[in-house]
């Protein structure tokens, strides 16, 4: 059984358009990287942050018998993030009944001269983690096979770009595409996602691997 922790946040609101009355954020014990899921066992809807475990995850999602897994988010293109979303999508018909992953969101790579440079966190701790850049390749051709499934973040967009009642929950805060270019020249973690997850009486900020520079911007 995989290590994980597990806040719950409680709503009051019931609706089928509203978001669920009960959300869980998950924790995933995979080492020194991220991976986050958040589901509704109301709805029984999944949204997962990040992947280096295929494993870790699809075990978490079967434990919480999911049937619509929303999507998948990127924060930022370094390994230690990216490097298991093949592996998710390929063995995704591994949880019974869960319906295919419905969207990819993840950001683009601007500065393609120093693409090498970029994808390593200055600190070298996505060293290790296979596929930089062969998962990176892979992840890139898989978005060129499945268009209608792949989708960028922005903050000026509001929400995900993913159905379900899940996904009213959330919403992103970074970064705006004005900022984009400039916040990548100080390094791919100042372009991590920031989402904020809120529900009737609490919140939370999932800030992923943002900087001091990134935080001005913020």
């Amino acid at each position: 059984m995989q290590n994980f922790q597990i806040f719950s946040m409680k709503m009051t609101e019931t609706e089928s358009t509203k978001p669920p009355s009960s959300i869980r954020i998950a924790f995933l014990d995979v080492g020194q990287a991220d991976t986050i899921v958040v589901t509704s066992p109301e709805t029984r809807e999944a949204i997962v942050l990040d992947c280096v475990n295929p494993k870790a995850v699809l075990d978490y999602l079967k434990q919480e018998e999911i049937l619509y897994l929303r999507g998948i988010v990127v924060t930022h293109l370094h390994a230690d993030h990216y490097s298991g979303v093949i592996g998710l999508l390929e063995n995704q018909y591994e949880v019974p009944g869960m319906k295919p992953c419905e969207v990819v969101a993840f950001n683009e790579i601007f500065n393609q001269r120093n693409l090498q440079q970029l994808l390593q966190d200055e600190d070298y701790h996505s060293v290790g983690y296979d596929g930089s850049p062969g998962a990176l390749r892979q992840l890139l051709e898989w978005r060129k096979q499945n268009k209608l499934r792949y989708a960028t973040l922005q903050a000026q967009a509001g929400q995900l770009p993913f159905m379900g009642a899940l996904v009213k929950s959330f919403h992103v805060l970074h970064p705006y595409a004005a900022d984009y270019r400039s916040l990548e020249s100080k390094g791919l973690n100042n372009t991590s996602i920031v989402l904020r997850l809120s529900t009737a009486g609490s919140s939370v900020l999932l800030t992923d691997d943002i900087e001091p520079e990134g935080w001005q911007y913020l």
